[in-house]
């Protein structure tokens, strides 16, 4: 609109000059004046155009409230179904190959969503849908609000709090933290002990932190490429398969046979892992609580399973090929698993 506004003035202009300049050598008639005339309409025209070409401005609109930025949900995920088991003291959870949340002892809250994952602590549990969003409950709800801007794609818990590595391979806390986690790497996989975690790195190197009193945050160097925190010590699966513990080790859960594992579990003063050929090996064991007794923990149940949990008090549960689970050692659970 700038350029036709100067067009029309220029040619305004000229008709205008032409009007007068004949009216000037032969006569002010109306012909002669014509060109005046038609040039004094087209600077009328150019004129009004504005020349930035936007309408005029009138009343400045009135200022609207700004809403409190908020940050974009990540985008959803779609997180693979695999059969998994977690325990405390009092309850476990586990699910299926349907993704079917299948909790029992004490009630939880869980919903009917398919669930990847149960991180489970003292008073909270949180659960991991497909679509790496986690929902929480117990002491753990409070958090919802915040997490639902998160995208996970595992959890795990201590006693009293829980942690998620995000879409981004970093690894995000919530809950009453005893230290932060190291935030200059990337994780592959993460796991709770009573009060510490340990994790993987891309590089396949055990990175522990927290309570660190029996030496379970001091890691072992790798590679590993399974990782498993305890009560009181850590555990992880090396290269070769072979199970390799730090940490307490005083009842023998840091002393692992000569044996290949595909999984690994660090439990209360015992340690289980699933063997190459699908069965369960455990080992530790050792002491007493009240009237609750260690040994029957280091006896699993025979067959082959594909999910295992080493948990509490010497409470252990796996998951078998079809996704049903059984437990064995410790306290017995209220109902025990469906």
């Amino acid at each position: 609109m700038a350029v036709l506004s100067m067009v029309l003035l220029i040619l305004g202009v000229g008709g205008i000059l032409l009007g007068l300049g004949w009216a000037a050598m032969d006569s002010p008639s109306r012909a002669n004046l014509k060109p005046a005339w038609v040039g004094l309409v087209l600077v009328g025209i150019g004129l009004a155009l504005p020349l930035d070409g936007a309408a005029p401005s009138t009343t400045a609109p009135a200022a609207q409230p700004q809403e409190p930025a908020q940050a974009p949900a990540e985008q959803d995920l779609k997180l693979a179904i695999w059969p998994t088991v977690s325990t405390r003291v009092g309850f476990a959870c586990a699910t299926n190959l349907k993704g079917e949340p299948n909790c029992w002892g004490t009630p939880v809250a869980i919903g009917d969503e398919s669930v990847v994952q149960f991180a489970l602590g003292r008073k909270h549990g949180c659960a991991l849908h497909t679509t790496g969003q986690v929902a929480c409950w117990g002491t753990a709800n409070t958090e919802n609000q915040r997490l639902r801007h998160h995208r996970f794609t595992a959890i795990a818990a201590t006693l009293e709090t829980t942690c998620g590595l995000t879409q981004d391979d970093g690894i995000l806390c919530w809950g009453d933290m005893l230290a932060a986690p190291p935030q200059n790497a990337q994780y592959t996989s993460l796991s709770g002990g009573a009060n510490h975690y340990c994790a993987l790195t891309a590089a396949g190197e055990a990175v522990c932190w927290g309570d660190n009193r029996e030496g379970q945050t001091t890691a072992l160097a790798g590679p590993y490429t399974a990782i498993s925190a305890g009560h009181f010590h850590s555990c992880g699966i090396r290269t070769d398969s072979t199970a390799q513990c730090w940490g307490r080790g005083r009842e023998g859960q840091s002393t692992p046979p000569n044996t290949r594992f595909r999984q690994i579990s660090a439990g209360w003063s015992h340690t289980c892992g699933i063997t190459q050929r699908g069965t369960i090996e455990c080992w530790g064991c050792a002491g007493k609580i009240g009237t609750v007794d260690a040994p029957t923990a280091c006896r699993p149940p025979p067959g082959a399973f594909i999910a295992l949990s080493s948990g509490d008090l010497w409470q252990s549960c796996a998951v078998n090929p079809e996704g049903g689970a059984t437990c064995w050692g410790g306290l017995p659970y209220e109902g025990g698993p469906q």
